[in-house]
């Protein structure tokens, strides 16, 4: 048991590492999440896209600041399934120009 009677010592030590952790968030950990919802934001005002062309711009749009939001932020996994959106999305937008 921890210094209270219904709590556990691991409960105790649980709730002040979180509390240290938010406090030494550092700025550019902020602006990288500020990169990933605009990236969010992006991607999702595609799904309102009427015209297929406008469609895959706008998702190649939100594939790039994926890819620089998984770059800044060492996320490997972010940056190839968005290398691979924007690809798919840059060869039909060139097979359908051609």
């Amino acid at each position: 048991m921890g210094t209270h009677p219904h709590r556990f010592d691991h409960h105790r030590i649980a709730v002040r590492f979180v509390g240290h952790r938010h406090r030494s968030v550092p700025r550019k950990a902020k602006m990288f999440d500020w990169l990933g919802w605009t990236a969010t934001a992006v991607f999702t005002a595609s799904y309102f896209c009427k015209r297929a062309e406008r469609l895959r711009r706008v998702q190649m749009l939100g594939a790039l600041l994926w890819i620089a939001y998984g770059l800044m932020s060492n996320v490997r996994p972010v940056v190839v399934a968005n290398v691979l959106v924007l690809a798919g999305a840059a060869m039909t937008t060139w097979r359908r120009a051609s």
